[in-house]
This record gives C-alpha cells, sequence and structure tokens, in this order.
C-alpha cells in the first residue's frame, strides 16, 4: 500500500536523484525500485557526496506497478527486458595493492597492463604512474632502474624491467596508472611472485579510493595472471574474480531518460547488503536531488524522499515525488 510517493524533482545542475547514505561503508547485491516514469537509470555510489562514480546503467519497465529489481554484482545480461549492471565504474585512476608479500616489505611488479571494456590495453594512454614507492626513488635508496613506469611498458611480450617497490607513509604496497579521462576495465593482468593477494581499487581523485575486492594470485614470479574486474566472485587456477562491488557510504539511483522530462516519482527504494538482506532501516539519511515538498519546488507536504525508503514487510508509508 502507498499513501504518497517522493515527487522528485531536479537539482541545480538538472539531475533527478534518490538515494541513501549510512554510518559506515556497504555493499550491496541489489536495489529494489517501483517508478513509472524513468526508463533508463544509473546506479552511483560514494564515499564523500562529491566524488561519485557511475557504475552502470539498467533499462526499466514502463511500468509504474511493477517492482523491478536492479542487480549490482553481475555481468551485463538481458533479463525481463531490462540490463544487469555490469559494474565497472569509470576512474581516471586504478590500482593494485598488495595486501600479502611474502617479504613482508617489499614488492617487484614485472608486468602490469590495464585493459579497457573493449579489452584493449590501454597502457600507451597513460598519463601518469602511480605507485606508493621505489628503490629507485631517494628516499629509498636512488637506485636506478626499478621505476614504476617499467611495469607499465610492456610492448608485444618484451619488457625493459621491472617496478622495484617500496611501503608509501601508511605502510602500503601499490602501484598504478592515471588516465586524463576516466576508464572503464575489463581485466587486469600482472606479472609478480612475491604478493599473494593484492586488492583492486580505483578513484577519481587521488584522494578516496574504492576498495573493489581481493584477488588470491599464484607465487610464481613467471606466471602472468588475469584479474577480471567485470565477474562474479568464483574459483579459477586457484585465485578469486572480483565481485566488483565496491563498499561505499553513499548510494543512488539517477534518473537520465524520464518520461515527463522534468520530475520523477519513486515509490519504493530499498537497498540489499552483500548478504541479501535489505538495510533500509540502518539508514543514516535520505538523499535526493529536490523534492515538490521542498520550499523551493512548492513546499507541499507528502513527497518527501524518505517517504520512498520506509516500505517494511509489504507496506509503505508514502513516495518521493
Amino acid at each position: 500500500e502507498h499513501a504518497g510517493f517522493w515527487g522528485g524533482r531536479k537539482d541545480d545542475d538538472g539531475e533527478l536523484w534518490i538515494g541513501a547514505s549510512w554510518d559506515k561503508s556497504v555493499n550491496l547485491s541489489k536495489i529494489i525500485v517501483q517508478t513509472g516514469n524513468a526508463e533508463n537509470v544509473v546506479v552511483e555510489c560514494s564515499n564523500d557526496g562529491m566524488v561519485w562514480l557511475n557504475l552502470g546503467d539498467v533499462d526499466l519497465l514502463p511500468d509504474d506497478n511493477q517492482i523491478q529489481e536492479i542487480s549490482v554484482v553481475s555481468k551485463v545480461i538481458s533479463a525481463g527486458g531490462r540490463k544487469l549492471l555490469a559494474f565497472a565504474p569509470a576512474c581516471k585512476m586504478w590500482r593494485i595493492r598488495a595486501t600479502i608479500v611474502t617479504s613482508g616489505w617489499n614488492w617487484d611488479v614485472n608486468v602490469l597492463d590495464f585493459y579497457d571494456s573493449e579489452g584493449m590495453m590501454i597502457n600507451s594512454s597513460i598519463a601518469s604512474p602511480l605507485w606508493s614507492g621505489s628503490v629507485s626513488d631517494e628516499k629509498h635508496g636512488n637506485i636506478p632502474g626499478y621505476e614504476a613506469h617499467l611495469a607499465l611498458s610492456r610492448s608485444i611480450g618484451e619488457h625493459a624491467g621491472f617496478w622495484g617497490g617500496r611501503k608509501d607513509d601508511d605502510g602500503e604496497l601499490w602501484i598504478g596508472a592515471s588516465w586524463d579521462k576516466s576508464v572503464n576495465l575489463s581485466k587486469i593482468i600482472v606479472q609478480t611472485g612475491n604478493a599473494e593477494n593484492v586488492v583492486v581499487e580505483c578513484s577519481n581523485d587521488g584522494m578516496v579510493w574504492l576498495n573493489l575486492g581481493d584477488v588470491d594470485l599464484l607465487p610464481d614470479d613467471n606466471q602472468i595472471q588475469e584479474i577480471s574486474v567485470v565477474s562474479k566472485v568464483i574459483s579459477a587456477g586457484g585465485r578469486k574474480l572480483l565481485a566488483f562491488a565496491p563498499a561505499c557510504k553513499m548510494w543512488r539511483i539517477r534518473a537520465t531518460i524520464v518520461t515527463s522530462g522534468w520530475n520523477w516519482d519513486v515509490n519504493v527504494l530499498d537497498f540489499y547488503d552483500s548478504e541479501g538482506m535489505m538495510i533500509n532501516s540502518s539508514i543514516a539519511s535520505p538523499l535526493w536531488s529536490g523534492s515538490v515538498s521542498d520550499e523551493k519546488h512548492g513546499n507541499i507536504p507528502g513527497y518527501e524522499a524518505h517517504l520512498a525508503l520506509s516500505r517494511s514487510i509489504g507496506e509503505h508509508a508514502g513516495f518521493w515525488g
């Protein structure tokens, strides 16, 4: 039952979106939404409310009474007239961070190649290498020949050197690259022998990094290993492929196509964690672009964003307008 809804209005940038924040980062498995006048939405997440990662778009069925499910841990497939998310965010910066190294203090990486969503290697378009530290840095010995860019310079099966990694000031070991524009990845190729587990992370500002999951590597320095970043967690050759569901404090859906062109009504918006449990009850605050209940949009009560988030055991108190 619904006594109201969120009567959504655009923000100052002309965008329509609704979501929620939590006191701690959460992983999602799915989002349930009931809305009739949005044909396509983008799922986004953030840890600061300023930098939002676009995690992919989903086509919705044009039926106001239809409860629709958006899977956020899945490859792109067709299901009931809509798309499930590939869940590969576009970021300007990507890196792998070692969580377990056999030495405990250094990390050698021979090869690190990045492949875009079309399967093309994009090392040639790298704007800058990123690294925690190197034995070639002045503070770690200033020994030439172990710079981070060497691990990124592989071409047609040849390689000019390797990165002799050292920890940053926080005690972390990581290597990656930045691009001038955001890129989606399909896979990462790595050759390293003394790291047993790495985390894949991405960022758009170099300050807030999203942990996208960990991968077990084979302990063989000569083994070229592939990390898939568009896959469910499965076992493959002694390693894990990424579930690719970042943990964020803020999640939202943003309408890209609405039939009216100016407003968006959402009856139901439910969030489910990685265990499949609905977590609306632990929401710290609703998030929304605008509402007809806001003073600047008419100040009409009964169309606040929290109404779309208050569904419980089949009942609902209202909707966001």
